[in-house]
């Protein structure tokens, strides 16, 4: 079994093999985190273009297969 620190390091590693950087990361707060139905997952909050807050988008871990890609919290 993987531990949930593997886990994010392999779905940070797989966010930076598609082009998107650690700056990026951290600007955008985009991380890792436990979902209700996705359980550990890749976090994307969605801001405005005002740059306030709107809601989260949750993409399942890349590792798994199967069922929802994607969830948002609207």
């Amino acid at each position: 079994m993987v531990s949930m620190q593997e886990n994010k390091k392999y779905m940070i590693r797989w966010l930076i093999e598609r082009g998107i950087t650690e700056t990026t990361l951290a600007e955008f707060n985009i991380h890792i985190g436990v979902h209700p139905i996705l359980h550990e997952c890749i976090f994307i909050p969605v801001f405005d273009e005002n740059g306030n807050f709107l809601f989260n988008k949750y993409r399942r871990n890349p590792i798994e297969s199967g069922g929802v890609k994607y969830l948002y919290d609207k």
